[in-house]
């Protein structure tokens, strides 16, 4: 599948994404997938898996729900744009031999005339987590970034988002097909701790050329501690473990603080060498470097 997405531009997309694809659009029950911000997650699973989707299932109706319904409208478009697109019609055409038209366009729904069944829902609508979903059923639905930074901070969103995925498993998908999660985790009591366990692509597996060491040193430096392991590490640290909950990371030293240096020896086997130095700025916060060998 991300051959179908390089040739229609987007260059990034290699074995990884046909990967997360086939995984998302291929699922055999509900499933989950994880994978850090700036992976092209969305690219490939919503906008060239559903390309992908719909060369070979025009029929199914199937829905994608993002936090709120701009970011959805959104994928919907550049989907719709790829639908309209000489690249993706002489595809299909060579494929089949005809040509399909599509018969509605807006930003929340899109139908293409190839589609036989006589159904309210298109072959792809966009909703928002709020959205109204009541009486809509779906062959697929996709839930891409339901959690976010509002989930962090508000116990509401995060009651909010767990009633969605209910209702969604229990009412909205049809019977013998399969609601599929991707996006990353903000907070330990977030709706991922009730949804099917999910594979995991952190920062440093994904090896993704824009992550470069430079990169990543760059993201934990404009970032906090907590946030860069939930985004890109995909984990929770605890934030009553942590000796400094809110560190920030600086360019410059105070050489003028008293410092301490302590040395943690490698003496044999796999063991490490460390090197740290600490040092307490007379405004009392602590600053401090390590090494390892």
């Amino acid at each position: 599948p991300h051959r179908l997405g390089n040739y229609l531009g987007y260059k990034d997309l290699d074995e990884l994404h046909s990967e997360w694809i086939k995984y998302i659009w291929l699922a055999e029950d509900h499933n989950a997938l994880q994978a850090h911000r700036g992976s092209y997650k969305t690219t490939s699973i919503l906008i060239v898996g559903f390309l992908w989707w719909v060369l070979f299932h025009w029929n199914d109706t199937v829905a994608i729900i993002r936090k709120d319904f701009t970011s959805a409208s959104e994928v919907l478009k550049a989907i719709t744009r790829h639908l309209k697109g000489e690249k993706f019609l002489s595809l299909f055409y060579a494929i089949y031999g005809f040509e399909y038209k599509i018969i509605t366009s807006t930003g929340a729904k899109v139908t293409l005339n190839i589609k036989a069944s006589e159904t309210p829902e298109g072959n792809l609508q966009a909703y928002g987590k709020d959205g109204s979903l009541t009486g809509k059923h779906f062959d697929k639905i996709i839930c891409d970034d339901i959690i976010t930074i509002r989930d962090r901070i508000s116990q509401i969103e995060r009651e909010s988002v767990d009633n969605l995925v209910r209702e969604l498993m229990a009412n909205i998908i049809n019977p013998g097909h399969y609601v599929s999660f991707a996006g990353t985790p903000w907070h330990p009591k977030d709706t991922w701790r009730i949804l099917p366990t999910p594979k995991k692509y952190d920062i440093y597996t994904t090896k993704i050329k824009a992550f470069t060491e430079k990169r990543i040193a760059e993201i934990k430096r404009d970032t906090t501690g907590v946030l860069f392991a939930a985004n890109y590490e995909l984990k929770h640290i605890p934030s009553d473990e942590l000796i400094f909950t809110e560190p920030t990371w600086i360019t410059d030293w105070d050489t003028t603080a008293p410092s301490w240096g302590h040395i943690d020896a490698k003496y044999q086997g796999d063991h490490t060498g460390a090197f740290t130095i600490m040092a307490k700025k007379y405004d009392g916060r602590i600053q401090a470097i390590g090494f390892i060998f």
